[in-house]
């Protein structure tokens, strides 16, 4: 078994969820992918090794993986919801033209997490930071 296939299971497991090979390859193919893709990117790219998975299969599982909080869900502003696996604190970063989806890691945000649990009354269950903005690309076309 790989480590990806066992991570997933893993998570499956801690979450309650049955460990079904469908699911397994969703999970799979969101912890190993950074593009951020939709939920047909996600079936197109399993549709391959794995026949017989149909379109609300994967959609299905990914509304269970949002609600479960192993995927975060993400609306760019183009009307199309792209998934991340949620696997640590940091930014999403959206051009407004082209709707790239870039992830800035940053030290800040841990200790900022850290300092809204101990110093506020607020118990944090989720965290999604993102900005908006334009690419190096879009940016570039958009100067005198």
């Amino acid at each position: 078994m790989s480590t990806s296939n066992d991570d997933a299971l893993a998570i499956l497991r801690d979450k309650g969820l049955k460990a079904t090979t469908q699911r397994i390859a969703i999970l799979e193919a969101l912890m190993s992918e950074r593009a951020h893709p939709t939920a047909e990117e996600i079936h197109d790219a399993l549709a391959t090794e794995h026949p017989t998975i149909s379109r609300s299969t994967v959609y299905e599982t990914l509304s269970r993986f949002s609600e479960e909080g192993i995927l975060d869900p993400l609306q760019t502003g183009d009307g199309v919801t792209r998934f991340e696996f949620h696997n640590h604190p940091h930014v999403n970063v959206v051009c407004i033209e082209c709707q790239q989806i870039a992830d800035v890691d940053s030290d800040h945000i841990t200790p900022f997490l850290e300092h809204v649990r101990d110093e506020t009354p607020w118990q944090v269950l989720d965290q999604q930071v993102k900005l908006r903005g334009l690419c190096h690309a879009c940016k570039a076309t958009k100067q005198p």
